[in-house]
């Protein structure tokens, strides 16, 4: 189905560190929703929340982070899609579309001063980890209200990118 483990370089959640350890989530908002349904000749989905045969589902998401000026604040919108069609090719039928846009704020400490790639970082990983699941939530109530059959997203999870062959993983913990 979907994958919903994101995968961030060392680079990526380095970057994000110093805002996660210091922002404060304010507000979640939903700006804007947009669904549709285009019945075809079988269910898009069946229960519980498996796509049927020959239909593909995948969802994006799309984040952006703006310092407030002067404000020692961080607004961040993230807008997931979610689309289902009928066929792999991109030129096939979409079955199910869902759109959304959530606007959150961030309070920070009114020393920090983050640079634009740690806000983009922290847009990429730790405010999409926060909307995750306002846009789980909206997709299964939106299909249920279509009288569709359920359709649940996984769990969002944020982990670290794997280790390059050959070299082991970083230790964490006390040494013995």
């Amino acid at each position: 189905m979907l994958n919903s483990i994101q995968h961030p370089t060392a680079e990526r959640v380095e970057a994000a560190q110093r805002l996660m350890a210091h922002a404060q989530l304010e507000s979640i908002r939903l700006l804007q929703a947009q669904a549709e349904y285009s019945p075809l000749r079988r269910r898009a989905v069946s229960a519980p929340g498996r796509a049927r045969r020959g239909l593909y589902v995948s969802a994006n998401a799309f984040p952006q982070a703006r310092l407030e000026p002067g404000k020692n604040r961080l607004r961040v919108s993230v807008r997931y899609v979610l689309h289902a069609r009928r066929g792999s090719s991109s030129g096939s039928t979409v079955a199910l579309r869902i759109s959304v846009l959530f606007e959150l704020w961030y309070g920070l400490p009114e020393k920090l001063r983050p640079t634009p790639e740690e806000t983009r970082a922290f847009s990429q990983t730790n405010a999409m980890l926060n909307s995750w699941p306002y846009w789980r939530e909206f997709v299964q109530n939106t299909v249920a209200r279509m009288n569709l059959p359920p359709l649940t997203l996984p769990l969002f999870r944020l982990v670290s990118a794997p280790s390059p062959r050959g070299k082991p993983a970083p230790q964490t913990g006390k040494p013995r």
